[in-house]
């Protein structure tokens, strides 16, 4: 595609210059996450980190279905080695931030609300 909405975005170069700070202060996040963060699962983490978690995971797919949306063609799309690559990305925040979220608290409820942070973390490492 060469028009509409999503090419205009992509093709943006404010686009691609929100997209690489939003990576670089990532990088930075994920230090300090590290060094500051004690806690093993996203859902036990103090909100800060929950809040920043979440806002990284939404900005990186709204990247990735701005590009997506762009291809005219979707499946050759995937020809594309940068778009895999931010297809991997996006879609394991995905599944770090939301998806291990809804499991835990699944689990957690089947557990009858006791603190299973541990055994969770240990299962989801062995799992992964």
């Amino acid at each position: 595609k060469t028009t509409g909405l999503a090419q205009r975005i992509a093709r943006s170069f404010y686009f691609e210059m929100a997209t690489l700070s939003i990576i670089v202060i990532n990088a930075l996040w994920i230090g300090v996450d590290a060094d500051i963060n004690e806690s093993a699962l996203l859902v036990d983490a103090p909100p800060v980190f929950q809040a920043a978690e979440n806002l990284f995971c939404l900005y990186f797919l709204f990247e990735w279905t701005v590009k997506f949306a762009a291809f005219e063609h979707k499946l050759p799309g995937f020809r594309d080695h940068w778009f895999c690559l931010d297809t991997f990305l996006a879609w394991m925040s995905v599944v770090e931030t939301w998806v291990l979220s809804i499991v835990i608290a699944i689990l957690r409820g089947i557990s009858g609300g006791r603190d299973t942070s541990a055994s969770t973390a240990s299962f989801l490492q062995n799992v992964s």
